[in-house]
């Protein structure tokens, strides 16, 4: 359990207290602050409370075991199967949170990021993602140096630019257009304008500060290139996980409205 025992999050408040030692937030340490709820609301934590769970179609249990560690709110898990709802255990163990799945995948310790990419092979092959929600939400659209591999970034082509503003590609004007919502950015919200429409696909070629010209192309075009790797026969291979159950779980997850990854 990651709440209590050796290891854990106490455990370090109570070695730190006694010592009467400075200490940072747990979170904060290893980078996992839920960033874009505080460039969205101002403040981190601000999701629903564990009722909602009740209210999501597609249910992941991963690296977690509830059951156990959440007795007092599990319930809403499995009550939201009463509305439809599916809940999927992926877990080496059959563990108490298995028991009431629908579905468990025993993938082998430590293969879970080739399970993921296995999954993510089947949306992007079989065209299962939401195109519009990618360019909006996420960083897929954003431009990556051929160079270095590094985001193309506004200090790379503009004097006094800063390292935590972005570009995509705008298809409307055929242009590197800067993208709001980032750190660094004036404009904290990731709606974009009629004007803008970023690309997903192709690579590009845009002018640096020093002069010289840099191929660029977008996240989601590197992603669909390295998952070529990571088909569900392949996956099988590593994770012990049957392609025919990676296959299913990945479509079932894309084709709901309100999925959710505990």
């Amino acid at each position: 359990n990651i709440d209590n025992g050796i290891g854990s999050t106490i455990e370090g408040h109570l070695i730190n207290g006694g010592l009467e030692a400075t200490f940072i937030d747990s979170w904060a340490g290893v980078g996992d602050l839920p960033v874009g709820l505080i460039q969205s609301w101002g403040t981190y934590m601000s999701e629903g409370t564990s009722d909602d769970w009740f209210l999501s179609d597609y249910i992941m249990i991963w690296i977690g075991n509830p059951r156990y560690t959440r007795v007092t709110d599990a319930h809403f898990l499995w009550e939201a199967r009463y509305r439809g709802a599916k809940v999927v255990t992926i877990s080496p163990d059959f563990s108490a949170s298995a028991i009431h799945a629908d579905r468990w995948l025993n993938v082998r310790v430590g293969t879970d990021a080739a399970l993921a990419l296995g999954m993510v092979y089947v949306i992007l092959t079989e065209n299962l993602y939401d195109r519009e929600y990618i360019k909006e939400q996420t960083d897929l659209p954003f431009l990556v140096r051929a160079d270095n591999g590094r985001f193309l970034r506004e200090s790379d082509v503009k004097e006094g630019g800063a390292d935590d503003e972005f570009y995509f590609w705008n298809r409307v004007n055929g242009r590197k257009t800067i993208a709001t919502g980032t750190w660094g950015s004036d404009v904290m919200t990731l709606e974009m304008d009629d004007d803008e429409d970023p690309d997903l696909e192709g690579f590009h070629t845009v002018k640096l500060l020093n002069g010289k010209s840099v191929r660029v192309r977008p996240v989601f075009e590197l992603l669909r290139k390295h998952v070529k790797d990571y088909s569900p026969e392949q996956v099988a291979t590593i994770t012990g996980v049957a392609a025919t159950n990676i296959r299913q779980v990945a479509r079932e997850m894309a084709a709901v409205k309100s999925a959710m990854i505990f």
